[in-house]
């Protein structure tokens, strides 16, 4: 990895970079950066900054013996691949220090191909449905 590009993990003192990436994208759902922010104790986010600017972050839960990779999110909401796997060799290389035996991880059809690569088996296909009331 170039110089001028590194992974770091997000704690307190640079949560604040996290926040504005995944407001971008956080709607509605659940893990917010709120709520996310309340149980940082329970997460492991890290991010890929390039000139000191957050371009991606992941960040997963650590369920002791399963960790679960609830997202990925990209500066502008753009996606790069090579991004992308640094960030999940990182997810995995975590994983494997604080001793979990396995990682879940939901992921679209493009990127498949990358987390096969990794070792990610495919266990089955999730679909969401939703309806407007």
């Amino acid at each position: 990895m170039p110089q001028n590009q590194a992974i770091k993990r997000i704690t307190e003192e640079n949560y604040d970079d996290f926040r504005k990436l995944h407001s971008e994208i956080e709607g509605e759902m659940y893990w917010n950066s709120d709520r996310i922010y309340e149980n940082l104790h329970e997460w492991n986010i890290y991010g890929y900054y390039e000139e000191e600017l957050l371009k991606a972050a992941v960040y997963y839960i650590d369920e002791t013996v399963m960790l679960e990779i609830f997202g990925i999110d990209f500066y502008e909401d753009t996606f790069v691949e090579a991004i992308y796997r640094e960030l999940l060799i990182a997810v995995l290389n975590g994983g494997k220090r604080l001793g979990a035996s396995y990682m879940t991880y939901f992921c679209d059809k493009e990127c498949q191909e990358t987390v096969s690569k990794l070792g990610f088996e495919l266990v089955g296909e999730y679909v969401c449905y939703i309806k407007q009331l």
